[in-house]
């Protein structure tokens, strides 16, 4: 019978980077996250839920999977190839402002900014005559006879 081997070859890819390297069996998770950080100079804050990005790899179904756990990287570690990669979280708000919500804003502004250019002199809205020079004297003046 043969013996499972004690180290993996394991390819981490960041964007366009790519480290081939050998790591134990033995290897955790925080072990990845710290070498995936230092290998592409990412952040690594001191909790897993501020973690600016996420550790996938691909199965054998063809599932992307999540590295959150030891027990799941021990798991990808039966894999005969395999790639982790390392991807930046998108923060799901900031996504929506920058595809749809700055969008509409931007058109809207466009648009009133051309309404505005389209008014001419010609249009101008009539101006309520000041007090000196209303022809009507005030009712209030009246009051002071009694």
């Amino acid at each position: 019978m043969a013996s499972r081997p004690e180290r993996c070859a394991l390819v981490l890819r960041y964007e366009s980077q790519r480290r081939e390297l050998a790591v134990g069996l033995d290897t955790t998770l925080l072990d990845v996250r710290i070498l995936a950080a230092h290998l592409f100079e990412l952040a690594l804050p001191t909790s897993s839920k501020e973690l600016p990005w996420d550790l996938t790899y691909v199965d054998n179904e063809g599932d992307v999977v999540h590295l959150t756990n030891d027990m799941e990287l021990q798991e990808a570690f039966t894999m005969p190839a395999l790639t982790i990669t390392v991807q930046a979280k998108r923060n799901l708000l900031e996504s929506t402002i920058n595809q749809h919500v700055l969008p509409a804003v931007q058109s809207s502004l466009a648009s009133m900014a051309d309404w505005f250019t389209q008014l001419t002199p010609e249009h101008t809205t009539p101006r309520r005559p000041s007090r000196a020079e209303s022809e009507t004297e005030s009712e209030s003046d009246d009051d002071d006879a009694f």
